[in-house]
């Protein structure tokens, strides 16, 4: 270093200890400013550092829509209601309807969904006084629907192998005619070689989050379909492959029936 520049140093130092006072409060009020600007403007997509509070409106079932997809083979709708996926195009309606997720073993799946606390109401939220969930609240919540907590269910393909898969009991959708349960279920998914679980959780309005999903795979894991409750507010699920092409197998589940879902 030059003898110049260590003089510059010399004479910076003490002007700066002098003023430090000075420094210390206006660096404090400007992070003070910054820090509220951000909370009170917060625009789409911002999760705040990680902690946030949405307005949950007691009165209204969420709003659930798929935003995007990534690192599957191909994803099938599975039923006439259910439309087909189109890249930057949310779905519509409160459910996204009954899709089968195809993946390939040793590969990562991911699904980004969005929901909406009090979908209807408009700005009109903002000055509500129905309940708020803190970032930490809804991480607890969604968490509680990964498959090491909830397990999966595996679809039995031979439950439709008749022609006839009408239910033996008609107020129940687990018996088909030939007597064989159409899923089995599976409470430590890791002994399938996949893992589905919640990566994050962003705010994107005062009511509304998007939540991403990753599937993986093992390259070990067994090529079957499962039945996925994984998701939040997907009833009666959705449809997952591990394999490289759709099980037509499971367009027979989807058609049901199927009892307890609220739309």
């Amino acid at each position: 270093m030059s003898s110049t520049s260590s003089r510059k140093i010399k004479i910076a130092i003490p002007a700066l200890v002098g003023g430090l006072g000075v420094i210390i409060a206006i660096v404090f009020m400007l992070s003070f400013y910054s820090q509220n600007s951000l909370i009170s403007n917060a625009s789409p997509d911002q999760n705040l550092g990680g902690s946030f509070t949405v307005i949950r409106c007691n009165d209204v079932l969420p709003a659930t829509s798929i935003l995007e997809t990534n690192g599957f083979v191909t994803i099938k709708p599975r039923t006439s209601a259910t439309p087909e996926l189109t890249p930057g195009v949310p779905t519509s309606g409160n459910e996204p309807g009954i899709y089968e997720f195809v993946l390939k073993p040793g590969s990562t799946g991911i699904v980004t969904m969005s929901y909406d606390f009090c979908a209807g109401k408009g700005e009109s939220v903002v000055n509500s006084s129905d309940n708020k969930t803190t970032s930490g609240e809804l991480k607890i919540f969604f968490d509680s629907f990964n498959s090491t907590n909830k397990g999966i269910d595996k679809l039995n393909a031979e439950a439709f192998s008749s022609s006839d898969n009408t239910p033996k009991d008609p107020l129940s959708s687990l018996m088909t005619k030939n007597n064989v349960l159409p899923t089995t279920h599976i409470s430590h998914a890791n002994e399938t070689g996949v893992d589905i679980r919640t990566s994050n959780i962003t705010r994107t309005s005062d009511h509304a989050v998007k939540v991403t999903y990753v599937i993986s795979a093992d390259p070990s894991s067994n090529k079957a379909t499962y039945i996925i409750t994984n998701f939040f507010r997907t009833c009666p699920g959705e449809l997952l492959t591990i394999g490289d092409e759709p099980n037509e197998k499971s367009a027979e589940w989807a058609k049901g029936p199927f009892y307890g879902c609220v739309g």
